[in-house]
Order: structure tokens, then sequence, then C-alpha cells
């Protein structure tokens, strides 16, 4: 482990060690699943030379064990190879993709790989690698893929251990914990919902997410925002725009709050948080003479910033917007 500890990797599980060609050179190698950086990835090193790797997203370990299965039995391994690797363990690959090929080469025939895909993907790892997998996870706090868990254990993939079932039963207090929270008004002065409704924007907002597109009104808007701040692939974040659009529009403008403030500057919404029970909007404002400046504030702040242009608050951040006006 000690060859790990040099390149700041924590292994979950080390794969087999044994030679191969990288990149058109010889040498040794070490598969592994480990931690670096804060996230779970899959890969190999090389010691005394170099590190490759590559991210598995939602912590799926179930993914990452059987990536390393197809590695394993690969004597060359070039810059596609690992992705190649990971991309073979999805449900349905076509064999006419690039990734299946460049792999089927090290094979005598397609229907080798295909064999050697299907039978990894019928299996999973070890009760004993899955609790020392989990618990080094555990103790990171780092959440695993539960639905990738859920369906191998239903499978038969693998076999339900004492501590995916405690992680399952967490797993499940969290959810409730969270749909309770979700369900519960925040006071009218710090909902999200009532703020832009007083400012005249009743019927519908334009929310939208990486590639999702959706309209909300102002009574769900707050409810929506709570969710979709948990779901972490969203970046815990949402873009409003378009605000009093119809559903069937297709033209996006930005909003702007209906007021000029700090002596003629305009604010224009970017998004909107949910942390620790309030909601956070993120505001641009800009100034003519100035350069534009965003900050964060929860909606009461929000209040004051329209009813009071010149707060303290605000006062300070139009000392950080001041800027060389050009000549």
């Amino acid at each position: 482990m000690e060859e790990f500890e040099k390149l700041g990797i924590e292994v979950v599980l080390q794969g087999k060690k044994g030679f191969k060609v990288v990149r058109g050179v010889y040498q040794e190698v070490i598969l592994y699943i480990g931690i670096a950086s804060g996230e779970l990835q899959v890969g190999f090193i090389s010691p005394g030379r170099d590190v490759v790797s590559a991210s598995l997203l939602e912590n799926s370990i179930i993914t990452g064990w059987r990536a390393l299965k197809i590695l394993e039995p690969l004597e060359h391994i070039e810059v596609n190879t690992l992705p190649a690797c990971l991309f073979l363990t999805a449900r349905s690959v076509s064999k006419d993709s690039v990734f299946f090929n460049s792999l089927a080469k090290q094979f005598k025939s397609p229907t080798d790989l295909q064999m050697l895909r299907d039978r990894i993907l019928k299996s999973g790892p070890s009760a004993k690698e899955l609790e020392a997998m989990l618990g080094k996870l555990e103790k990171r706090n780092m959440k695993v893929d539960m639905r990738e868990l859920s369906e191998a254990m239903k499978a038969g993939h693998i076999e339900k251990t004492p501590l995916i079932e405690s992680i399952f039963q967490k797993e499940k207090e969290e959810q409730q914990a969270i749909e309770k929270e979700i369900k519960t008004p925040v006071p009218a002065k710090e909902s999200l919902g009532v703020f832009l409704e007083e400012l005249g924007y009743s019927e519908f907002f334009a929310f939208v997410c990486p590639g999702i597109k959706a309209y909300i009104d102002a009574e769900h808007l707050d409810g929506v925002v709570k969710r979709d701040t948990y779901i972490k692939t969203f970046g815990e974040q949402h873009i409003l725009k378009g605000i009093n659009s119809k559903p069937e529009d297709s033209n996006f403008s930005e909003t702007e709050i209906p007021t000029t403030t700090v002596d003629g500057a305009v604010c224009t919404f970017l998004l909107a948080k949910y942390r620790q029970g309030k909601f956070y909007v993120r505001i641009r404002i800009q100034k003519k003479g100035y350069w534009p400046a965003d900050m964060d504030c929860t909606v009461a702040q929000l209040r004051e910033f329209i009813n009071n242009p010149k707060s303290h608050a605000i006062a300070l951040k139009e000392q950080d917007l001041k800027t060389e006006t050009a000549n």
C-alpha cells in the first residue's frame, strides 16, 4: 500500500498486480478502486511512473468492481482502455461501438469479449470485499449508489450483509427527514415563492436545471427547489429565467427585480439554493460605470435590499462594486 500512500490514494479495493503494455511500454501495474481528492476512482498505478484513473459517479462501487474485472485480462492498455472498461459495465452496449471494438481486438473474437462481459455483469464483489469497501466509504462519510446496490442484491449478484442493511436503514431515515423538510413550509418572509409572487411573478416560473426545463407556479416553487437541492447531480443550484412565460413559450429571458436600487443599479436573478433551512438567491448587480458583481442573500435580505437600498449590508457591497471607470 506504500505506493498508493505516496500518491495520496486510499485504497478501497486492490485488484491484481501484474505486467501489461501501457501505451507501448511493458511495465508492472496494480489495479485498484480508491479514494483520491475526495472522489471514488477506479484505475491502476504503475510504481514509480504514473496513475491512470476515472471517477465513479455516485460512488458506484459495483460498476468500479466490474470495470476492474474487465480490465484484468487485458494485456494492452491504451488511452481509451479504462473508459472502455467502464462503458462495458452498462446494461446495454452495442457491439458496433468504438469502445467495444477497441477492447475486442485483444480477444480471439468479439464473442469472447461479450461472453466475459455477460459473466461479469451477472456477478459482483464478494461479501468480504463489499463490506471492506463500504466500511471505508462509511468512515469517509461518502454515500454509495443505493440504486445500484439494491438492483445487484435483487438480482442475486451480491449478498445482503449487515453493513448493507444498516446503510439502507440509514438512507431510509435520511429520506424520510428530507421529505419532512420539503413538506414543512418556511416562514412567509423567507419563502422564495411568496417573495417572487409579491413582486408580481405569480403565474409561471421557468426553472432550468442542466438539460431540464420546467414551469412551476409560486405555490410549488419552494418545495421543488428544496427537493432538487438534495439531488446532488443538479449541483444544488437552480437557474431562474423566463418568469411569467407561458409553458408553450420557448423564449427565455433573464428576470430582473422590478425596481431600481443603489442609485439606479439593476439586479438580475441568477440562481436559487436551499440550505440550512433558508432559501438563498444569487443576484447580479449592474450599474453604469461599475463592473457587474454577484452576491448571495437570503429572501429576507433581498426584501431589505429592495425596500432599503441604502442598508448597511448593501452599502458595504456598493464599496465592493466600485472600480475604475473607463476614461
